[in-house]
This record gives C-alpha cells, sequence and structure tokens, in this order.
C-alpha cells in the first residue's frame, strides 16, 4: 500500500454514483485481474460453502459425467453401456429431469445458470426446467439477500460474524448478474432465438431475473454506501467493487477515486495495525 494516499476530509459530502448504471455496465465486463477480481472469487468461493439442493445435484451430475467420459471408449460396449451410466450419471440426470430440484440460495441460481451455459441446451427441456427453477426462487421472495443472511441480522456463512456483509452479497450479486447476462448473449446469438418459442420463453425468464438481481444491487448497494470497512479484507471487497465502477464509466469518476482513495488508506492502515488479511 502506498502511504502517499490520502483519505478524503470527514464530513466531505461526495456526489453520488448512478449504481444502477455503473454496476449494470460491469456486468457487460470481462473480469479484470487483481484487485478487480478479487471479489467475485471470493464471493463464489463463500457460496460454494453453502448447501443448496439444486446446486448439489448439478455439482454431483457434473462429477458423475466426468467418471463416465474418463471411462476408455474401448471398455463401453451396447451390453454394458447402460449399467455403465446408471453406476455414473444416470441417477442425477433422472432426478433432475424428473424432480427438478428448486435452488435455496443464490449460489442454486448462479450454477443454474453456468449449467445453462455449459449446455448451450436451451432446447433441452431439463435445462429450461433448470432456468424455471432459478426464477422461481427469486420469485418466491427468498431472493439472494438470504445466501449470506439477513442484512438486519448478518451471519458469515462460515458462522463468523462480519459488520460489511452487504459488501460480500453485492459481490456475490455481481456475480450473478454476469452470468446471467453471459447466457442471455449467448441465447440471442442462436439462430432460432426470434421464431423459437421454447427460446422466447427462455428469454423472458432470463430478462426478469436480470432485472430482479439489478433491484437487489440497489438495495444492497445501499447498504454498502453507508458503510465504513472494518478490516483488510472488507476493505478490499469495497476496493475492488469501486475499481470495476470506475472502469464501466459511472456517472462521477472522481467521486470513485476519492473513494477508492479513502479506502486504500484504510486498509494501508488496517495492515500496519495488524489487521485481519
Amino acid at each position: 500500500m502506498s502511504e502517499n494516499i490520502t483519505a478524503p476530509a470527514d464530513g466531505l459530502a461526495l456526489p453520488k454514483l448512478n449504481r444502477r448504471a455503473a454496476l449494470g455496465a460491469l456486468a457487460t465486463l470481462p473480469a479484470m485481474a487483481g484487485a478487480t477480481a478479487l471479489p467475485v472469487a471470493l464471493a463464489a468461493t463463500a457460496a460454494a460453502t453453502i448447501s443448496d439442493p439444486l446446486a448439489d445435484l448439478l455439482a454431483e451430475l457434473i462429477a458423475r459425467r466426468a467418471e463416465f467420459r474418463a471411462i476408455p471408449s474401448e471398455m463401453i460396449t451396447e451390453d454394458n453401456e447402460e449399467d455403465l451410466i446408471k453406476a455414473t450419471y444416470g441417477p442425477a440426470s433422472d432426478r433432475l429431469w424428473n424432480e427438478t430440484p428448486q435452488p435455496t440460495t443464490l449460489r442454486g441460481v448462479a450454477e443454474a445458470m453456468r449449467y445453462a451455459i455449459e449446455e448451450d441446451a436451451f432446447i433441452d427441456y431439463g435445462a429450461e426446467k433448470v432456468i424455471k427453477a432459478a426464477l422461481a426462487f427469486l420469485d418466491s421472495g427468498g431472493g439472494p439477500m438470504n445466501d449470506l443472511g439477513s442484512i438486519r441480522r448478518p451471519v458469515h456463512p462460515l458462522g463468523f460474524e462480519t459488520k460489511n456483509l452487504p459488501i460480500e452479497q453485492l459481490a456475490a450479486l455481481v456475480d450473478a448478474l454476469q452470468t446471467v447476462s453471459d447466457v442471455l448473449g449467448a441465447l440471442r446469438e442462436q439462430p432460432r432465438f426470434a421464431g423459437d418459442s421454447t427460446y422466447n420463453q427462455a428469454g423472458r425468464l432470463l430478462e426478469d431475473l436480470h432485472d430482479q438481481i439489478n433491484c437487489e444491487i440497489d438495495d444492497v448497494w445501499g447498504e454498502v454506501e453507508g458503510r465504513s470497512v472494518a478490516t483488510v479484507d472488507e476493505a478490499e471487497w469495497k476496493f475492488g467493487i469501486l475499481v470495476r465502477q470506475y472502469s464501466s464509466g459511472c456517472d462521477n469518476p472522481a467521486n470513485a477515486i476519492a473513494e477508492m482513495a479513502k479506502l486504500a488508506a484504510e486498509m494501508d492502515w488496517q495492515v500496519r495495525k495488524g489487521g485481519a488479511a
């Protein structure tokens, strides 16, 4: 950290960023290296610790498919192929097709999006059911806010209390928004999208999901703006988000730069006093 960075004077009123424009534009950018990518990477790691029925089933399906694909082709015959499928990915595939579980966390929603991207299978009924299940979770009122705990009573996913949990939530939501944007982009590139009802339905579902996540981002960003950081980790989360806002063309770059300078000074102070890394 540079000790020459000074924070804005206490009480200095800074103009507000346009949250929707900045974070919405952010979703169209590729992840940047270093501090910029840190919040998303940490959010993914934290979310992965939370059990979710849909995410867990998709993870099982992907792992069991890998087991099947690892079997040498010369060992697979017409006589044993069905048995090998049943012994590997068959049961998980059947559960996903016949009893698609509802996600209970943002992790489940994000994994549903990733599954759809990787499968490139919007014409596949199973993939469509996964997307619908993800949307139903948000429609139910559970929403991404419940992933890492309530903003009113913040609880870290690993059981530790944190004063700046909304910063982590914001990073996770931005990650989810990026994923949804990727899916929509891939979907619209399909030649059948314009006239196929299945593609159009999937597109509408994803657009609704995109709007809902944007609303969640607005709510959480309000919490993030009003909180000071207490640890190096929390400062790094917020610093990375501000860097990405600045790179996405926010309304007032000077404000973003001032906020980054203030955070850099706070992070440097935390390091010098032995704050948690």
